[in-house]
């Protein structure tokens, strides 16, 4: 099995799981259906749900469901 142990948690990838577990412990957490813009395939993809004033609600896209089996597609961490 290869494994990768130097690789190390990108910024934007540390800043969007927190922003996830933040999402999730409130509640505020979404899947939606939307359109990736680099080949314009329709994905399903986990959101926060962003609570602005007077109601309004938008959705950030945080991450993208896997299409397929994930034990089929990934090699699983070395533990």
């Amino acid at each position: 099995m290869k494994t990768n142990t130097d690789r190390k948690i990108m910024k934007g990838e540390e800043t969007n799981f927190n922003t996830l577990c933040r999402a999730v412990k409130s509640g505020d957490i979404a899947l939606a259906v939307c359109t990736r813009k680099t080949d314009m395939a329709e994905k399903l993809v986990l959101c926060a749900v962003n609570r602005g004033g007077g109601g309004d609600l938008s959705l950030v896209p945080i991450a993208e469901l896997i299409d397929g089996n994930g034990y089929e597609l990934y090699e699983p961490p070395a533990a």
